[in-house]
């Protein structure tokens, strides 16, 4: 079974990311980073939050291993009105108000990984 260490590995390595690169990124000396991966050291809670920020993935899978269940979206194409598509989330068509927070997220995101 594989712990924190195993996935914080996993993760900087499908980023292709060496550990000193990592650790620059999220302002961690290398031998913190070091440490978490070979389960040496646990984790604070505010390095685990940034750590679930830098790789957009739950508190949860990091800590558990347990993938939190991704809401399912969907594009309606067969029931548009003139060239307007209908978004849903598991079923539920989203409004104005969602879908211009859902764009100001990607624009804060966007602008975050500057």
């Amino acid at each position: 079974m594989s712990g924190l260490g195993d996935r914080l590995r996993k993760l900087r390595l499908e980023r292709g990311l060496e550990p000193e690169k990592m650790a620059q990124q999220l302002q961690f000396t290398k031998s913190v980073i070091w440490s978490y991966e070979l389960e040496k050291k646990e984790p604070s809670v505010s390095h685990i939050k940034r750590l679930a920020d830098f790789f957009d993935v739950s508190t949860d899978y990091l800590v558990n291993g347990i993938e939190e269940k991704q809401p399912t979206l969907q594009i309606d194409l067969e029931n548009r009105n003139k060239n307007r598509h209908r978004l849903l989330i598991d079923g539920v068509e989203l409004s104005e108000e969602e879908l211009t927070d859902v764009v100001a997220f990607i624009k804060a995101k966007r602008l975050l990984k500057k």
